[in-house]
C-alpha cells in the first residue's frame, strides 16, 4: 500500500515536472561575451496541492556566474497570489505571475473558438480586477506595487525572451483594467503613493501610466518630493530629444502666475524654465521651443524667456 502511494506521488510529480518545464520564467546576463545553459528545474510539491515552480538558470559566463529565481504559482488563483506578493513588495515575482497568467490565458492553442478565446479575455479582466479589490482593500498599503508591470529592466530580469509585442498587450490589458478599476473607485486612485510608484514606474511610461488611471495632476503636484522631480527632470532633459517634450508636459504642472523662468518648479528643487529653455537652444530644436512658449500661458513669463533668447547670442 505505501509503495503503491509512494508510485503516485512520483508519477504525479513527473507529471508536474513536465508541465511546468513549457514556461520560461528566468534572468539572463544580455551582456556576456559567451554563454552556455545550464537549466535547473525544481519543483516543491506541497500537502495543500500548491505548486511552486523555481526555474534557475545558470549562465555560464567569460567572467562570472549568474543565477536568479522566479516562483511561478500554478495552482491558486492569480487574485489570492498577487495581493500576497504586493504584500511582501516582491515586484520580480508579481511580474512574472502576472505575465505567466495573462499569456496563459491569450494562447490560441487549446481554444476551439473565437468565442472560447473571447471569454479567456473576459476572465483575464475579471479576475484581474478581483485582484486589484483584494489588493486595495489593505487601506492602500502596498497597491502601487502592481505597477511593477511598467518598468521594462524587471521585465527583462523576469521573462528576457518576451517579444515587445507581448509586453505591449500585458501592459494595454493591465492599463485598461486598472483605468475601470480607478474609474469607480476614485479614492483609492488618490491615495496612491506618488513617490513609490515613480520609483517603480521608468520615467519614460510615469506620465503616460498616470494619464491613463486618469490621475489627479493636483496631487502630483502637492505630494511628490524635490528629489523625485529633479529625477524626473533630469532623466527627460539629459536623454534622447525626445522626452524634452515629456518635460515641457511635466513642466506645466508645476507652472503658476508667480514665477519667473528661474524659479524652481518644486521648492528647494534644481530645474526651472531657465535650465529647460537652455537645454532647447543648446540643442537647436525650434520646433520644441515654439512648443514650449505655446504651452506658458503666463504673458509675463513667456516675455522673459524671449528677453532671455533676445539677450543670449546672435546665433539664437
Amino acid at each position: 500500500m505505501t509503495s503503491h502511494i509512494s508510485y503516485n506521488k512520483i508519477r504525479e510529480k513527473r507529471n508536474i515536472r513536465r508541465v511546468l518545464s513549457v514556461y520560461n520564467f528566468c534572468s539572463l546576463n544580455r551582456f556576456s561575451w559567451y554563454r552556455q545553459d545550464v537549466r535547473l528545474d525544481n519543483v516543491i510539491y506541497r500537502k495543500n496541492y500548491e505548486y511552486i515552480y523555481y526555474n534557475c538558470i545558470i549562465r555560464k559566463c567569460s567572467r562570472n556566474y549568474i543565477s536568479t529565481r522566479n516562483n511561478i504559482y500554478i495552482k491558486n488563483k492569480i487574485y489570492d497570489i498577487i495581493p500576497y506578493l504586493c504584500k511582501g513588495k516582491d515586484v520580480k515575482n508579481i511580474t512574472s505571475n502576472i505575465i505567466f497568467y495573462i499569456l496563459q490565458h491569450l494562447s490560441t492553442k487549446n481554444v476551439v473558438n473565437s468565442n472560447e478565446y473571447k471569454d479567456n479575455i473576459k476572465k483575464i479582466y475579471f479576475n484581474l480586477l478581483k485582484c486589484y479589490h483584494k489588493i486595495f482593500e489593505y487601506n492602500n498599503e502596498y497597491g502601487e506595487y502592481i505597477f511593477s508591470l511598467f518598468n521594462d529592466d524587471i521585465i527583462i530580469s523576469v521573462s528576457p525572451s518576451l517579444r515587445k509585442k507581448q509586453k505591449n498587450i500585458i501592459q494595454d490589458i493591465l492599463l485598461n483594467s486598472l483605468h475601470f478599476f480607478f474609474q469607480n473607485n476614485i479614492t483609492y486612485k488618490n491615495k496612491l503613493n506618488i513617490n513609490l510608484m515613480c520609483e517603480i514606474i521608468n520615467y519614460p511610461k510615469f506620465l503616460y501610466v498616470l494619464h491613463s488611471i486618469n490621475y489627479d495632476m493636483n496631487i502630483l503636484k502637492q505630494n511628490i518630493s524635490v528629489q523625485n522631480v529633479d529625477y524626473l527632470f533630469s532623466q527627460y532633459i539629459n536623454k534622447t530629444n525626445i522626452y524634452i517634450t515629456t518635460a515641457i508636459q511635466f513642466a506645466s504642472f508645476f507652472k503658476n502666475v508667480n514665477m519667473n523662468i528661474f524659479t524652481p518648479f518644486k521648492k528647494h528643487g534644481t530645474f526651472n524654465y531657465f535650465l529647460l529653455l537652455k537645454r532647447i537652444v543648446n540643442k537647436q530644436l525650434k520646433n520644441t521651443l515654439f512648443l514650449l512658449l505655446n504651452d506658458i500661458e503666463c504673458h509675463r513669463l513667456r516675455q522673459e524667456m524671449l528677453l532671455h533668447l533676445l539677450s543670449s547670442d546672435d546665433t539664437t
